[in-house]
This record gives C-alpha cells, structure tokens and sequence, in this order.
C-alpha cells in the first residue's frame, strides 16, 4: 500500500513538474517572439531616464517614456514619427503637443494644449519656415518677435494694439 502511495505520488510530481516546464517554455516562446519583434531600450542622458519601445522590423520608435525631475514625458510615434507627447508634472499641470504632418512626411504642425485640452498655440511649418499663433479672444493671432530698448520682445497685434505675450502656467495671456 505504502509502495503505491509513493508510486502515485511520484507519477503526480512527475506530471506537475511536466506542466510547469510547458508552460515555462510557451511563456517563454512568447517572449522571445516578443523581443524579436520589439526591442526595448533604457535611456539615460543629464541626468534623465527613460525607456523607448522600438518596432525591430521597421526599426522605428513606438512609445517612449521619460523621467523628469520635474514630471514625466510619454510620446508615441507613427512610423518612426512623434505624434502625440503629454507632460505633467507633481503639481498636477499637464501639457499636450501634437504633431501633424503632410502627405510627404515632413511636418505640417505643432499643436499645444493645456490640461483641460483646449489648444492655446500652434506652429505651421511651410515653405516659408514657422509661423506660430496664440488662442487669444476666440481666434488665432500670429505671434511676433519686436525689440523694445535693445531687448527682444513676443508679443501679438490684439484689437488693432502690440501686446507683449506672458506666459504664467502654460497659459499665455497678454499684458496690459
């Protein structure tokens, strides 16, 4: 009797030490076909960490993270191509930046939003180079570099007036 039991016993432990080693090695055929299709690269440059998932095949970023001392950055690319970035930081500001770009690839715009998602500035690219615009009064107004005394100046034509663009928060507003 004792011989069976022992006998049984054995063949249990032989089955279950046969279960983990399958499923040992299907987990760790998936991930093997996982990091050949992904590589996942840790960065580190001033100070800074962060991760960067990259497709193998295409060699091209997907997503990436990176650690400020300030907050976080997350991007995610298409084909290679950073269209989307969110940052926020511990006091519980955030910023969005999306990337437009044409037909041809190269990029169209730049556009910046704050927490609450409403879009205060953008930049088109063009022929002519980069031409940024605030959301001020419901309407985009082109913004302008001016000197006053030698000093260099952003600043806006808002109700037929130069203002002078400040920014507090990630909100540009303009003085008065």
């Amino acid at each position: 009797m004792l011989t069976v039991r022992i006998l049984f016993a054995s063949v249990v432990a032989c089955c279950l030490f046969f279960i983990v080693d399958i499923a040992l090695r299907i987990h760790q055929h998936r991930r093997d076909s996982t990091s050949r299709r992904f590589s996942i690269v840790d960065l580190y440059t001033n100070g800074t960490s962060g991760i960067l998932i990259s497709d193998r095949a295409k060699d091209q970023p997907l997503w990436g993270v990176w650690n400020f001392k300030d907050g976080d950055s997350v991007n995610c690319f298409v084909e290679g191509k950073r269209v989307l970035e969110v940052t926020s930081v511990p006091e519980g500001r955030s910023s969005t930046e999306v990337y437009l770009y044409g037909k041809d690839g190269k990029l169209v715009s730049q556009w910046r939003a704050r927490e609450n998602g409403v879009f205060y500035m953008r930049t088109l690219y063009g022929d002519g180079g980069a031409r940024s615009e605030v959301w001020l009064n419901n309407t985009w107004h082109a913004i302008e570099m001016r000197t006053n005394q030698g000093m260099a100046e952003t600043g806006t034509i808002l109700d037929g007036k130069w203002r002078r663009l400040i920014t507090t928060n990630l909100v540009p507003s303009v003085e008065d």
